[in-house]
């Protein structure tokens, strides 16, 4: 598997059975340019958001944009309402996070949370190996409740996400809530093109923290 980061909440994952792209965004709108890379699935967390813009993805891809359970190209997708922790009844939110599986691996990709999970959002992620964790002010979460997400998830490989609000070539150093996280998780990972990873790299003792860099301009 190889995955590549397009800056937001939006990757690429190469799998054996098909590429996948999550939360494809209005580049123009936020001034970024990229080469939209063509996919056989595509995932979006929030329709109604500027993270819906599958048309820009060639290849025709099957888009997913609802709760549900999916099965495209041997690839599996159970997608899950969002529900509050503390919410009165099914207080949930507008967004959908999609636990998908291949390779062997298991990847859970949070969309654009900003709420901390209820135990019944939590029981149904069901121990991602993966986890993509949005962070902000308003269409991401808090340092410490997206640390505390993390530890009751329990994934192998942190990819923190959506940090940076409107231009790619930010610095790291220079935006707050990817500062923040990574004192909150005591780790400072070195910049990485693309991550590699097969189901045995996922054998290790401890979680591991990586940050890519984006493909927007």
């Amino acid at each position: 598997m190889e995955i590549w980061y397009l800056g937001f909440g939006s990757f690429r994952i190469r799998t054996k059975k098909g590429i996948i792209i999550t939360d494809p965004y209005y580049d123009k709108k936020l001034n970024l340019k990229i080469s939209w890379p063509k996919a056989d699935l595509v995932v979006i967390s929030q329709p109604d958001s500027l993270h819906n813009n599958s048309q820009v993805i060639n290849g025709h891809p099957f888009v997913i944009n609802a709760p549900g359970e999916y099965e495209i190209k041997e690839i599996n997708i159970l997608s899950i309402p969002s529900y509050r922790e503390g919410g009165e009844g099914n207080d949930q939110s507008n967004n959908t996070i999609h636990l998908i599986q291949a390779d062997g691996i298991k990847i859970g990709h949070l969309g654009q949370l900003n709420h901390r999970l209820s135990k019944e959002s939590l029981n149904e992620l069901n121990s991602p190996d993966i986890i993509f964790v949005p962070l902000g002010k308003e269409n991401g979460l808090m340092a410490k409740d997206a640390a505390e997400i993390i530890r009751r998830i329990g994934a192998k490989i942190i990819f923190p996400i959506h940090y940076i609000e409107e231009s790619g070539n930010t610095a790291l150093d220079k935006i707050e809530p990817i500062n923040k996280f990574l004192k909150e998780m005591g780790s400072t990972p070195k910049l990485e093109l693309k991550l590699v990873i097969n189901k045995n790299d996922l054998l290790i003792d401890r979680e591991k923290l990586v940050i890519l860099k984006s493909r927007a301009e």
